[in-house]
C-alpha cells in the first residue's frame, strides 16, 4: 500500500473531526475516532519534517 498524500490525511483529519462533532457518537467510537486522527495528525507532521529536511539540503 502506497503511502497517503498529505492532502488526503488531512482530508481524513477533516471526517474524523466531523465524526467527532456527533453527538451521537458512542464514547468508545470517539475515543477510536481520536486516536486515527492523533495519528494521522503525527504521520502529517513526520511529512512535514521530511520536507523541512529536503529543502534544507537543497537551499545549502
Amino acid at each position: 500500500m502506497a503511502d497517503k498524500t498529505y492532502e488526503n490525511m488531512i482530508k481524513d483529519i477533516e471526517e474524523v473531526l466531523e465524526d467527532l462533532n456527533n453527538k451521537e457518537l458512542s464514547l468508545e467510537n470517539a475515543v477510536s475516532k481520536y486516536k486515527q486522527g492523533m495519528k494521522l495528525v503525527e504521520q502529517c507532521s513526520k511529512k512535514l519534517d521530511k520536507v523541512e529536511k529536503d529543502l534544507k539540503i537543497i537551499e545549502n
